[in-house]
């Protein structure tokens, strides 16, 4: 199928697994924290409530198994969700995740990430956003073989040919805003050029080359 320009472009759903994988890199653990002090409070809430209604009185440990379950519950219902619909406009001016637009032009970063499946080959996905949080999710490999059709690449090539894709800088070094050592923390995060050839070329295994590895020859 070919589009005409300006056409939007589907892409296919995202499995949870692709996800929740994220591009390797030193990531905070102050989220996981929040989250189970969210659900603690909720806990202590419901312990109030008890206590106050029938009298008894919960222990720690009933209040660290009533936040456990709070996170179990909320991490179900989180993955229960259906995944938003994905396009890219044919001449990559725009792209969409669910009823959220963004421009083409607005696209800063890009990573690859290697998503393992059980008994089967691992599947080689390419993430991108505005920022650090990379709602753009296409699939490239799948069982060793590249599965974006002419459409899709095409659309996928026009967008990042027109992003400014940089490279995000190195953590904790304000001498590197250019991110030339960024792939020291954020390995598979990739430049315009290195995402350009990973979409035309996926590898039947593994990752990409990085921008300092092309560099490199």
């Amino acid at each position: 199928m070919t589009a005409a320009q300006g056409d939007w472009v589907a892409f296919p759903a995202v499995p949870p697994r692709a996800k929740e994988a994220q591009a390797p890199e030193r990531r905070s653990r102050w989220r996981f924290v929040g989250w189970y002090l969210g659900a603690a409070f909720c806990a202590a809430g419901v312990s109030a409530l008890v206590a106050l209604t029938t009298g008894i009185e919960l222990t720690r440990l009933h209040l660290s198994v009533g936040a456990g379950i709070v996170l179990l519950a909320v991490w179900l219902v989180l993955r229960r969700q259906p995944d938003p619909t994905r396009r890219i406009r044919s001449d990559g001016s725009a792209w969409t995740v669910g009823d959220r637009e963004a421009a083409g032009d607005d696209v800063r970063r890009v990573a690859q990430v290697e998503v393992p499946r059980r008994g089967g080959e691992p599947e080689l996905w390419l993430r991108f956003g505005v920022d650090r949080h990379l709602d753009g999710i296409v699939l490239l490999r799948a069982e060793g073989r590249p599965v974006l059709d002419a459409a899709q690449r095409d659309a996928l090539l026009a967008l990042l040919e027109r992003a400014p894709v940089e490279l995000p800088p190195a953590m904790n070094d304000p001498y590197d805003p250019k991110g030339r050592f960024s792939y020291l923390d954020r390995p598979n995060h990739l430049d315009r050029d290195a995402a350009l050839e990973l979409v035309r070329e996926p590898p039947v295994r593994g990752l990409g080359r990085r921008p300092d590895q092309r560099a490199g020859g």
